[in-house]
């Protein structure tokens, strides 16, 4: 079975303890999508289904105005190779290494990354994946005269020659390892989309 995400950006995946507050699900997912750096895009919540009977995650939902879905084990239980964390205690009660992760990546489909791993505050746990996007998909544009052609094309190929080694890491490294020489070049040579 696939799930489908939409149109959404990222998949958030939750996982709470049993009765777990509204607000402490929706700070942690205030604070898990500022350091994915994707506050305000498109997302949707996802979850196990065991967890239908916690109104904090409900309620959370609708204080967030995302949609929330509730995954089948053995959809989840497809997604755990990719997960980072392992909880020994959420292997004993779900046979999954994490149900944020497992649901965060089930939820973003089959060829998705984690931007953040597992966070943990309150009882409740938060982490986001998305999409992985083929590295083709990335334009580059060097705008100005400058110091004229022949820098421009060193940067050019420093900058290729890193989003090549970055392709195969998670997304998350990828863009800190790219905005890093993009910071060394003059900001006005460049424009990403």
């Amino acid at each position: 079975m696939q799930v489908n995400a939409g149109k959404a950006a990222v998949a958030i995946g939750i996982g709470c303890k049993r009765g777990c507050s509204t607000e402490a699900i929706v700070a942690l997912v205030a604070r898990a999508m500022a350091s994915a750096t994707c506050a305000g895009a498109s997302a949707c919540l996802f979850t196990h289904e065991a967890k239908k009977c916690e109104p904090g995650l409900a309620e959370a939902a609708k204080a967030l105005g995302l949609p929330l879905v509730f995954l089948e084990p053995d959809v989840l239980r497809q997604a755990s190779l990719r997960a980072v964390t392992r909880s020994s205690k959420v292997m004993a009660l779900f046979g999954l290494p994490s149900i944020a992760e497992t649901a965060a990546l089930a939820g973003a489909g089959p060829s998705s990354v984690l931007l953040v791993t597992r966070m943990s505050d309150g009882g409740a746990s938060c982490a986001i994946a998305a999409r992985e996007h083929d590295q083709r998909a990335m334009t580059i544009h060097f705008i100005g005269a400058g110091l004229g052609p022949p820098i421009l094309l060193l940067y050019a190929a420093a900058i290729l020659s890193r989003v090549r080694q970055s392709a195969s890491m998670r997304a998350r490294s990828c863009r800190k390892r790219f905005s890093n020489i993009v910071r060394r070049a003059p900001v006005s040579w460049i424009r990403l989309r």
